[in-house]
């Protein structure tokens, strides 16, 4: 048979398209392409966004490029990839499948603590002082204990300033509860105790000389403060544990872990942070601005009324 473009292809695989009219496709239409292999969704993240959005309305893709690492612990595929890089994660103790971030069965890894973690290959990711950021939502069960520091996710080589981590750290000084990009060095420190048994939205951006933490979508103090880093390859991307392996082990629920070669915009993090039952089509967080962050584009006008 033919492949058809505008019209369906004949029934029973002839050699011509189909001729009724009430086939047809009336419309324009750009861009076919056809793979041999199933994308990632990196991929088709990337060629949603080859478009000018005034050319395709509200509802064109907005969301995040750069995605290079990213697990959705799906039902069924746990340890499956949807990103470019990183492969199938193994697990080291007994992680087990909960219900996710949105409520889908089996759709979220739950750590007990020691041993409990999920190891990727780090190739691919950015190093020396390149730009990321790193993201996942985390239902925690415990709070670090006295001058700890528990790893969300972490990769690079346990050495001053080669290795990048996200997660939660007590401060013993003043004895207060923290969001944590450490460079196993002098980490970059938020206070924030983050609610226990509660999904919450975790963020860490770097730009190359300065990071930023994000919580549910809203930036914790003051952007790009200085966090020096020459990440570099050790033990493999590691979920719930430091790259320094067999300590700060995360007991909990981590969902949606992404690791991107770039700085994400406030915006773009907001978007991740939505928890998407089935049918939102808008959200509003007045996080600064009127916009709407559900993805679909249905950004508020202003008529007087103050944020």
């Amino acid at each position: 048979g033919n492949l058809c473009i505008g019209e369906r292809s004949a029934p029973g695989g002839g050699a011509a398209c189909d001729t009724p009219n009430n086939h047809f496709f009336k419309g324009s239409i750009a861009e076919i392409r056809i793979y041999n292999r199933p994308l990632n969704d990196g991929e088709i993240n990337e060629l949603a966004q080859d478009a000018a959005q005034a050319q395709v309305g509200a509802s064109y893709n907005s969301a995040a490029t750069g995605l290079l690492s990213h697990y959705e612990f799906a039902s069924g595929a746990a340890a499956a990839p949807a990103g470019p890089t990183g492969g199938t994660l193994a697990a080291s103790g007994a992680p087990t499948a909960v219900v996710g971030k949105d409520g889908d069965t089996n759709g979220a890894s739950q750590y007990s603590g020691n041993p409990d973690r999920y190891i990727a290959s780090e190739t691919g990711l950015p190093m020396g002082n390149h730009p990321r950021t790193a993201c996942a939502w985390v239902r925690p069960f415990v709070y670090p204990t006295s001058g700890g520091f528990i790893s969300i996710l972490s990769y690079g080589n346990p050495a001053s300033t080669q290795m990048f981590s996200l997660g939660m750290r007590h401060d013993f000084g003043t004895n207060t509860q923290h969001v944590s990009m450490l460079n196993f060095g002098a980490p970059l420190s938020r206070q924030l105790a983050l609610p226990l048994q509660t999904w919450s939205h975790i963020c860490g951006t770097h730009n190359g000389t300065g990071g930023s933490i994000y919580v549910n979508g809203t930036l914790l103090g003051t952007a790009d403060q200085a966090l020096t880093l020459a990440t570099t390859a050790a033990n493999g991307l590691i979920i719930a544990s430091s790259s320094s392996l067999g300590t700060s082990y995360f007991p909990g629920v981590i969902d949606d872990v992404r690791v991107y070669n770039n700085v994400l915009t406030q915006q773009q993090i907001r978007q991740l942070a939505t928890q998407v039952p089935v049918g939102l089509v808008a959200r509003y967080d007045f996080t600064g601005d009127r916009d709407d962050i559900s993805g679909f584009g249905q950004h508020l006008s202003n008529n007087g009324a103050a944020i």
